[in-house]
């Protein structure tokens, strides 16, 4: 999958995940745009059903769908701790990964507008259940937002935003209730 994606020109760079995916449903291609319906997808260990479409608008790669998973894992898909860390360090948490940075640089090329919902959400050692976000991004601008998730004994909802700076890397603003 890195491979595919690298061809695609969609920089993921090396780490963990996105061995491998498989894909099961019904196209229908009307000139550069391809529509997915009754799709099943697995991308590592998560399953998820949905639809999507997917094509090229003014120069950006769009992408639009809802998908919902049973199990996601994306602690697997954080780059390992710094050389150097202490032993029994977790760099799966919701906060470690700062100090590293998030390059989001490939985001510039895509016009993204997605329903994501899963049972359950693994982050290092925490645990989400009956997620719902919608993902939007144009441009280098990006939004996440946090429709319910079920976390640490509570219900949670709000809001990350952003935009890639000229290095590719994000400040970031967030809004959260509990």
């Amino acid at each position: 999958l890195r491979a595919l994606l690298s061809w695609l020109n969609v920089p993921v760079g090396a780490g963990p995940g996105l061995n491998d995916a498989a894909l099961t449903g019904n196209i229908n291609l009307v000139g550069v745009n391809a529509a997915l319906s009754n799709l099943k997808m697995r991308v590592d260990s998560t399953n998820a059903e949905g639809a999507l479409k997917i094509g090229r608008t003014g120069g950006l790669t769009t992408i639009q769908g809802t998908l919902a998973a049973d199990a996601v894992d994306l602690g697997r898909y954080q780059p390992p701790a710094p050389q150097g860390a202490a032993a029994g360090q977790s760099s799966s948490s919701l906060t470690s990964g700062h100090d590293r940075g998030l390059d989001l640089g490939g985001l510039k090329g895509f016009d993204i507008d997605l329903r994501l919902s899963a049972a359950s959400v693994r982050v290092g050692k925490a645990a989400i259940t009956r997620a719902a976000v919608s993902l939007t991004a144009r441009e280098g601008r990006f939004q996440v937002a946090v429709g319910e998730a079920d976390i640490f004994g509570g219900r949670a909802s709000g809001t990350i935003s952003g935009s890639t700076a000229g290095n590719g890397h994000l400040p970031v603003t967030t809004s959260f209730q509990a």
